[in-house]
């Protein structure tokens, strides 16, 4: 059946019936659409923070890897290497010291 044929099937009643259920479907849609748009952003905001996770969790791998001590190329490997240096140098500053002290002292 083509669409004139059915066309001349329906009565004015049908052709009623189908205009007030479109015009309500779409009055149905329109007032609905505060909802279901927040619907939708709610359904994004979920998407955007599961993507924010990830990234979060990838950036907290990298940041771990550089504040723990590893095989000697971290953040952290270097802070230790750097003050057990100044230890070092403490420990010969306080040695020297104590030298000059003692050159002092025997001077007098």
């Amino acid at each position: 059946m083509d669409i004139v044929a059915w066309l001349e099937s329906q009565s004015a009643a049908q052709f009623l019936f189908w205009f007030v259920a479109s015009v309500s479907i779409i009055a149905v849609v329109a007032k609905s659409w505060k909802g279901i748009s927040g619907f939708v952003q709610a359904v994004n905001a979920v998407t955007e923070l599961t993507e924010f996770m990830t990234h979060t969790k990838e950036q907290l791998g990298v940041i771990k890897h550089e504040v723990l001590p590893n095989s000697g190329k971290s953040l952290r490997d270097a802070v230790d290497k750097f003050n057990w240096r100044m230890m070092e140098v403490e420990q010969k500053q306080e040695r020297m010291e104590q030298l000059l002290d003692s050159l002092i002292e025997g001077d007098e």
